[in-house]
């Protein structure tokens, strides 16, 4: 069964068509339409009382008044068939669980109301498995675009705590392998290609470059301890080009360039993704000794 709210939702939206269908079958004429039909030859009567069966009234000649007429069954039809759907949700909703936040921390045991309720009814918010290891502690600063690894390795430098872009939390609905939620689907296929390589990365990690706050898609280390800048591009509309231009002026600030250090990846004019040119793009930038 359709959980509670989405029945909740729909029976609403039903009740509305049905309010805006009964104001337009309360302008429409007086009758009802009979049509009958001999051949070629097709005959139109107005069969409402006081008019029957046995005396029909012949409107064929008024072609608007046939026209209303039909639509007024139809109507009828369409307000029949919502009345059997909203009473079949009603007794659905009657019967079904809620699944609203409030009931549901009402039901879990005492003290769970002491946590941030966030932490418990928004999945994007649990980004805690192995590196990346994002974190949303507002006292993780945010990192500094390095562009060299030092003192310790790529490994460790990946499991260290980060601050994570917390903008548009909602859209992080796709899961990574790594556990992590992903804002695209496209973003869960480039960071497996990253897992499936064996290098070690940041996902939407918050960089702050002269006062202002940047997060690429993915900061990587290469195997000479250099950091790599990753920027997938999904569709773009004015405004998402002028963020990336924003971001590459940004970048080169903090000598972070593109096709030196930092690197673009694109979803195509449909939104699709090709993993083979993001393999080689890849390849290109973490392992440029085994290009021929």
């Amino acid at each position: 069964m359709a959980g509670y709210k989405a029945i909740e939702q729909l029976l609403s939206s039903l009740k509305k068509q049905r309010r805006m269908l009964n104001i337009e079958l309360n302008k429409m004429p007086e009758g009802k339409l009979m049509i009958s039909s001999n051949g070629s030859r097709r005959s139109c009567f107005d069969i409402a009382p006081p008019n029957s069966r046995k005396k029909p009234k012949g409107i064929g000649r008024d072609k608007e008044l046939v026209c209303r007429l039909a639509r007024k069954a139809y109507l009828l039809e369409e307000l029949d068939r919502i009345d059997i759907n909203i009473r079949q949700l009603e007794r659905a909703l009657a019967s079904s669980i809620s699944l609203d936040e409030t009931a549901l921390l009402r039901s879990l045991p005492k003290h769970f109301d002491t946590l941030d309720i966030r932490d418990l009814t928004n999945p994007a918010l649990q980004n805690t498995g192995k590196w990346p290891n994002p974190s949303r502690n507002p006292f993780v600063r945010p990192g500094t675009p390095a562009l060299q690894l030092e003192g310790i390795s790529a490994q460790e430098w990946a499991e260290l705590p980060y601050r994570e872009n917390t903008k548009k939390l909602e859209h992080k609905i796709h899961r990574a392998n790594r556990g992590f939620w992903a804002r695209s689907k496209s973003e869960v296929l480039v960071t497996s290609e990253y897992d499936r390589k064996g290098i070690y990365y940041h996902y939407d990690e918050v960089l702050e470059i002269d006062g202002e706050f940047v997060s690429p898609d993915i900061r990587g280390v290469r195997a000479d301890g250099r950091f790599i800048y990753h920027e997938h591009l999904g569709l773009q509309d004015e405004g998402y080009t002028a963020d990336t231009i924003r971001r590459l002026i940004l970048y080169r600030r903090a000598g972070i360039v593109l096709g030196k250090n930092l690197f673009v990846t694109f979803d195509d004019e449909y939104g699709g993704i090709s993993i083979d040119l993001v393999r080689a793009s890849i390849d290109a930038m973490y392992f440029p000794g085994n290009l021929s």
